[in-house]
């Protein structure tokens, strides 16, 4: 399962989520999204491709161990698993996400079943 924190958060954000995940068994990976995690200078050159392409590889890397893979987000990092399933969908599984103030209309397409 990939979980992704929120805006100017870190792995810490996440940590329940992680610690009861793990304890049924589930493979984690709960990336540090680029310029997060220091200071905002670290944060200020960033842009959505360095955090997108962060939970990418953080993909890749879970599909190439497990059958499947969820993604999951707190506040911007379920704003980063939405796209990530509506892109990468047939490697997605599900998705669990936390956002506030989520539109209850989504944009066509976005949210789909299928």
């Amino acid at each position: 399962m990939l979980v992704a924190h929120g805006f100017l958060g870190s792995p810490a954000g996440v940590r329940p989520w992680g610690e009861y995940l793990a304890k049924r068994g589930y493979a984690l990976s709960v990336p540090l999204l680029p310029g997060h995690g220091t200071t905002w200078r670290d944060l200020a050159p960033m842009r959505w491709p360095d955090w997108y392409g962060e939970a990418e590889r953080h993909l890749d890397k879970l599909g190439a161990s497990c059958d499947e893979v969820v993604v999951g987000g707190l506040s911007f990092g379920g704003c980063l698993a939405l796209p990530l399933a509506q892109q990468r969908g047939v490697e997605v599984a599900e998705i669990m996400l936390s956002i506030r103030g989520l539109p209850r209309a989504m944009p066509e397409g976005l949210c789909s079943r299928s």
